[in-house]
């Protein structure tokens, strides 16, 4: 009975492994220039960074763009003026931050820390942009 049970488990595993495997929305948010850059690379720490510091680039492009649209959606300046310091606050927290994961797990000689450093910096502001994208999607849906 028992090794009933554990085949049973086993392929209700393998049945659900593809669906686990799915990437997230977000994975498939990257822009196509990262993965292309990433492959074109030597593997290099110092050609990872390049590409991650591009991959940055497009979400901060894409982000100044969505907290734009959000303030022009905003009915009155009491609402702009919570947009803007709610975004000073958050660019406080991320440069913070940075510092911390870019010296606190590496150092900028071993080109460990950079590289953690601007994958968080896109992750967060990836984040960031989803949330204002939201804000003015839903003030104008």
């Amino acid at each position: 009975m028992k090794h009933r049970i554990h085949l049973i488990a086993c392929a209700l595993a393998l049945c659900a492994a593809p669906v686990w495997a799915q990437p997230s929305q977000e994975e498939a948010a990257l822009s196509a220039r990262f993965d292309a850059c990433v492959e074109e690379s030597d593997g290099s720490n110092e050609q990872l960074v390049a590409c991650a510091e591009e991959e940055f680039t497009f979400w901060d492009k894409r982000l100044n763009a969505a907290y734009k649209k959000a303030r022009q959606a905003c009915a009155d300046d009491a609402c702009r003026k919570k947009l803007q310091d709610a975004q000073r606050l958050w660019i406080q927290y991320k440069e913070a931050m940075n510092a911390v994961v870019l010296r606190g797990i590496g150092s900028e000689e071993d080109m460990v820390g950079p590289l953690n450093a601007v994958s968080f910096r896109t992750e967060e502001t990836k984040k960031q942009t989803k949330i204002l994208e939201r804000l003015y999607h839903s003030k104008t849906d």
